[in-house]
């Protein structure tokens, strides 16, 4: 798109070029035919010069010998200036009989070189521009690479920790011989599928993210000893419809079972919020705070979340974490 862009960019400042030498052309000689003619000649040879200089001899001389490039520039210059004052002399002074200024006059000598000048400065500033923005391109991609490289690194670190945790669980109920074991092998299979097909993926349903952040729940309860409350509201339309991130939101949800759930007490809470409107989704996740219990971060769940946040979002987005009415609160909008 960028480069068909920039050839009609081309193509409409050359078609200018012919319309301002046309009219210049016919206020100066009244002839029809002759600014046509001078015109079509004139545009070429410009365009010749101009391709010559940008596209041939800088690329190829520059670089390598200033020297040798002003040699070939003047050579240049002087094989199409004498290339246009022949044909102007040939065309438009024997054949259209116009005996004034195309017979190798001094004005018309000096006329053509003066423009040829210019035609040829104007070449080296247009390969000036085409290296700037290529090195701007290059600048970009670049960027792009790096975050989604850090995206991916970001995404990866949370699977390993996920999987250790989970297959600690399973070991816990294998060990004590439960039979939560089977359900909870299950789910973790499900997991498993999620990290392989969805995970990868740039987006995802958001039901696909609300469901395997439900089966990650209830593998994590499974060591809990005493019964875990949790409450789930959802608000919004066709969430199905609906593409974020992949394991955007586990962090928030894996922070509670890290820091925010006492396993020694039986009052345990958490409150989980799925908000969507119509160009914003807010994610909640509210536990109970105990008298001994730190409900700072520890970890680098939600330092790793604010920076894969900022890559994606570049700053649009809203995470607020702390206590609030009793409770510890995390809080994340971002745009859809």
């Amino acid at each position: 798109m960028h480069k068909i862009n920039f050839r009609i960019i081309h193509l409409l400042l050359w078609l200018l070029t012919y319309l301002a030498i046309f009219f210049y052309c016919f206020y100066k000689f009244d002839n029809l035919g002759l600014s046509v003619v001078y015109s079509v000649l004139v545009t070429v040879v410009y365009l010749a010069t101009v391709y010559g200089n940008s596209e041939f001899l800088i690329p190829r001389f520059f670089n390598k010998s200033k020297w040798q490039y002003f040699l070939y520039s003047v050579g240049f210059l002087i094989a199409i200036l004498a290339i246009r004052m022949q044909l102007e002399h040939w065309i438009l002074f024997r054949l259209m009989k116009y005996e004034w200024f195309f017979n190798f006059s001094h004005e018309h000598f000096s006329f053509s070189t003066v423009t040829m000048i210019f035609a040829f400065l104007f070449g080296a500033l247009l390969r000036i521009s085409l290296n700037h923005f290529g090195l701007l391109r290059q600048i970009q991609e670049r960027q792009s690479q790096q975050a989604t490289a850090e995206l991916n690194l970001l995404k990866s670190q949370v699977q390993p920790h996920f999987l250790f945790n989970a297959l600690n669980n399973i070991y816990y109920l294998s060990y004590t011989k439960s039979d939560l074991a089977p359900q909870s092998i299950a789910r973790l299979s499900d997991i498993m599928r999620y990290f392989v097909e969805e995970a990868p993926k740039e987006w995802v349903p958001l039901k696909a993210e609300l469901d395997f952040i439900q089966d990650y729940i209830e593998v994590e309860r499974i060591r809990l000893p005493h019964n875990l409350e949790i409450c789930w509201e959802r608000n919004g339309q066709h969430k199905e419809q609906i593409l974020v991130p992949p394991i955007l939101l586990i962090p928030l949800v894996e922070n509670v079972f890290k820091h925010g759930v006492d396993k020694t007490k039986e009052n345990n809470e958490i409150a989980i919020s799925v908000e969507v409107e119509s160009k914003t989704l807010t994610f909640t996740v509210k536990n109970s705070i105990h008298s001994l219990q730190n409900n700072k971060s520890k970890g680098t769940g939600l330092a790793n979340l604010r920076k894969r946040l900022t890559l994606l979002f570049n700053h649009n987005f809203n995470l607020q974490t702390g206590p609030e009415s009793g409770y510890y609160v995390a809080k994340l909008t971002i745009p859809l």
